[in-house]
């Protein structure tokens, strides 16, 4: 990002409103982002509902299974954005959504 006092100071601000701009774009995405990641892991935290007895007793494991894919996967796409926005590879997300996968105990 240019440094938007040296634009000033040499008496060209046409490009501090384009870059303060882009700055305010991107704190909306990354607060968008925020928000939708904070409502994954609350889903995720009341998916264990599915997990008491009386609930496993009349529906079984299934329901809590395919809630927990479901959210691994919109966890995954989320943070894989995240990393490409910063011009990252997503391999990190992929390594840690294996994880979750393998500590989830359908049997």
């Amino acid at each position: 990002m240019p440094n938007l006092a040296s634009y000033c100071l040499a008496g060209d601000c046409s490009d501090a409103g384009t870059s303060l701009s882009r700055v305010a774009e991107r704190t909306d995405t990354a607060a968008a982002l925020h928000l939708r990641r904070d409502r994954v892991y609350l889903v995720g935290a009341a998916s264990h509902l599915l997990t008491v007895p009386d609930v496993l007793g009349h529906a079984g494991l299934w329901p809590f299974v395919i809630v927990q894919g479901v959210l691994i996967w919109i966890w995954f796409v989320l943070h894989a954005q995240r990393l490409h926005d910063a011009g990252r590879g997503s391999g990190l997300a992929v390594g840690v959504a294996l994880l979750y996968i393998l500590s989830i105990r359908c049997c």
